[in-house]
């Protein structure tokens, strides 16, 4: 995972003056996510510096705005997790499938329809270089369904956790940073916009990106 080259300079690029950004504006148009070309944006920029046979790691895909951002303009692969237990007038499994179809990533995802909590007990082998948790927002699920991510994580692999401007999703933030993972590494907060509005134009609803072993990544990536 080339996570220096993301914090240095494809975040700003992202930031400032992002080429994807009107095919994500106009894929959002037709695909319903609460998200925005901003968010879509960051995400996309963190899987383009995935390495490898790297994977990028989604729990709570809804409609599969993110995802689809996230696989735009490159050919990496993606693991997606959701059970649309949550907003199920608009999210469902039908509205998903037809929306990776008609944006023609389909064959780069491995879905499992269940909650992250049973994917957590047995699931793929898997490198994971960016993984971004969107799934209940909980304190307990929060914390649960990143911790439970951990011995799949590269080293350098980056963690972006939607909704932050509500406390509960922040709180289990703050304990996952200040926990222990028994010398095996650690998670470092490198980026966070909370916002006084929500629905917010560019950020949603507030956004934080965590890194996994960062200080031991090397540092000329």
């Amino acid at each position: 995972m080339r996570t220096n080259y993301f914090l240095d300079h494809k975040l700003g690029e992202v930031l400032t003056s992002n080429p994807l950004q009107p095919k994500l504006a106009a894929m959002l148009t037709n695909v319903i996510g609460m998200t925005t070309p901003l968010i879509t944006g960051i995400i996309n920029g963190a899987v383009t510096c995935m390495e490898g046979d790297e994977v990028y790691l989604e729990v709570g895909c809804c409609q599969g705005a993110s995802l689809i951002g996230a696989l735009m303009g490159n050919d990496k692969r993606a693991v997606v997790v959701d059970n649309f237990s949550q907003f199920t007038g608009a999210c469902n499994l039908e509205a998903f499938e037809k929306n990776i179809r008609a944006h023609g990533v389909e064959e780069r995802i491995a879905f499992y329809q269940e909650d992250s909590d049973h994917f957590f007990v047995n699931p793929p082998a898997m490198k994971v270089g960016v993984y971004y948790y969107d799934g209940d927002h909980g304190y307990n699920p929060t914390y649960d369904g990143i911790y439970a991510a951990i011995p799949h994580l590269v080293y350098g692999a980056l963690i972006v956790v939607d909704d932050t401007n509500w406390d509960q999703p922040s709180l289990a933030i703050e304990s996952l940073l200040h926990d222990k993972y028994d010398q095996s590494g650690k998670l470092e907060l490198v980026f966070q916009v909370k916002t006084h509005d929500h629905p917010n134009l560019f950020w949603h609803n507030g956004l934080a990106i965590l890194t996994w072993n960062y200080d031991r990544c090397n540092k000329d990536a």
